[in-house]
């Protein structure tokens, strides 16, 4: 995966990330798996910070099976946008072309 320059929300999501990994379920001592939700204004990078932070954990991880979903608030706002969202985003990062 190439370079790609960063945002201040993707840092903040990294280092919840790395935090969060280390989280244990205190009644069971499982680990728990982060969640991370991005709420805000439009046009505030959520959307595009997000995609990136998926694209480099999936680079991270690339021999290690996953399951990743990705939501929007409406099924309809899923579909209008996040399709397009993620092609413009991973063509801009160099991923696809």
């Amino acid at each position: 995966m190439s370079k790609f320059t960063t945002t201040p929300l993707f840092n903040r999501m990294v280092k919840f990330y790395l935090e969060a990994s280390e989280f244990k379920d205190p009644a069971t001592g499982n680990r728990v798996l982060p969640k991370i939700y991005n709420n805000g204004s439009s046009r505030s990078t959520k959307t595009w910070s997000t995609i990136m932070l998926l694209a480099a954990f999936c680079d991270h991880n690339r021999e290690t099976p996953l399951y990743i979903a990705a939501a929007r608030d409406t099924l309809v706002d899923a579909r209008k946008f996040l399709f397009k969202d993620f092609k413009e985003c991973l063509a801009h990062i160099g991923i696809i072309s």
